[in-house]
């Protein structure tokens, strides 16, 4: 009976090692060449989990075993130090005159505009009082949605007017004409400090029109050159609706409702290494300093994050602790949503509130050069 379950344990062990050793090259390895890796990448914080218990839990059974398994849970440290911040400190909402304050946040249109729906605890209400609250001097925004009509609110007047974001610049990546008026959808960045030079990048190859954008403001008499995008959604949700739920019927139908989530996975994972090669190309033309960020749709051990990341700081892993989970729904593992920096910026605070009024968290970040 003990050399059954001594074999089990020993089988068990050696699955988990070569998966956990494949997926220690999920940040190298295009998605393209080896889909596989796609999976490995979303599991690498649970297989680098089980592989640490595993190493440990050998001591009681071969020493020399449990230190073959440690020096081998080693060999994730790329992953490792793109997954995990081990920064101490306490976030405070009264930022130093000397940073400026980023927020980047995937807001999901602000949740119900009609002006019907107003009422103090609505979320888009909940929402506004939170961006009153953190005072950030820039907003860097994924899934932001621009009504034309009397009946629903204006996301654009509510920024630009009640909340003192007078420049700002959208994608207007789609325009979906509805029974009450127009709804343009898109990436936006409203800023605080004029907004110059203003570009957009249309990511090629997508069933829906998508971009990343880009604008410089002067901070402390020195260009920063914004960056922010929304790389292709996922869509593992197919049955419930969603804001481009009428425009993915007219472009692709076929795909996104009838397709398993595991087909989904590997195909937009593979779109979006594409994606991140094309934004840093793009961001490659600027020769100022260098911010970029947005829902990446990709986790930290993925080949998209590392293309993206590339010559740049991660806020989240600059000042940041834990796992920085930015997503609400799935697993608490998941880390989509980006500030990266440029290295002659200094990462003063981060924050990541895990507030539950869009389906992805806002992260913040107080900069100085």
């Amino acid at each position: 009976m003990k050399a059954v379950i001594y074999n089990t344990i020993a089988i068990t062990s050696c699955v988990i090692t070569v998966a956990y050793l494949a997926s220690c090259l999920s940040g190298f390895i295009n998605p393209a060449l080896f889909w596989p890796l796609t999976f490995l990448a979303l599991g690498f914080p649970i297989l680098a989990m089980l592989m640490l218990v595993m190493g440990i839990g050998w001591l009681f059974l071969n020493k020399r075993v449990s230190l073959l398994l440690l020096i081998l849970f080693a060999a994730g440290f790329k992953n490792l130090s793109n997954v995990l911040a081990f920064n101490t400190g306490n976030y405070n909402v009264e930022k130093n005159k000397q940073s400026l304050r980023i927020m980047s946040w995937n807001v999901r249109s602000f949740d119900n505009n009609s002006r019907h729906a107003e009422h103090p605890d609505s979320i888009r209400r909940r929402m506004i009082n939170f961006l009153k609250q953190q005072d950030a001097d820039v907003l860097l925004l994924q899934e932001f949605a621009e009504y034309h009509h009397e009946t629903i609110y204006s996301n654009t007047q509510m920024l630009r007017d009640s909340l003192g974001y007078r420049y700002y610049y959208t994608s207007r990546d789609v325009i979906l004409y509805m029974s009450y008026g127009p709804v343009e959808y898109g990436s936006a960045i409203f800023s605080k400090y004029p907004l110059t030079d203003t570009v957009k990048l249309n990511y090629q190859g997508l069933a829906l029109p998508e971009s990343a954008i880009s604008g410089s403001i002067n901070f402390q008499n020195k260009k920063l050159r914004l960056v922010t995008t929304h790389l292709v959604s996922m869509n593992l949700n197919k049955g419930i609706l969603v804001r481009t739920d009428e425009a993915y019927k007219k472009y692709d139908s076929a795909f996104i409702y009838g397709t398993s989530k595991f087909t989904k996975l590997k195909v937009y994972d593979q779109l979006h290494a594409r994606q991140a090669v094309a934004l840093k190309k793009f961001a490659a033309q600027f020769k100022e300093p260098l911010l970029i960020s947005g829902d990446f749709n990709s986790v930290p051990s993925s080949y998209t994050y590392n293309v993206m990341k590339e010559d740049l700081n991660d806020a989240f892993l600059s000042n940041g602790f834990g796992l920085g989970r930015t997503y609400a729904s799935l697993s608490p593992t998941l880390r989509i949503d980006y500030i990266l920096t440029d290295k002659t910026l200094k990462v003063a605070q981060f924050y990541c509130p895990q507030i539950k009024l869009s389906d992805h968290f806002p992260v913040i970040a107080d900069i100085k050069w």
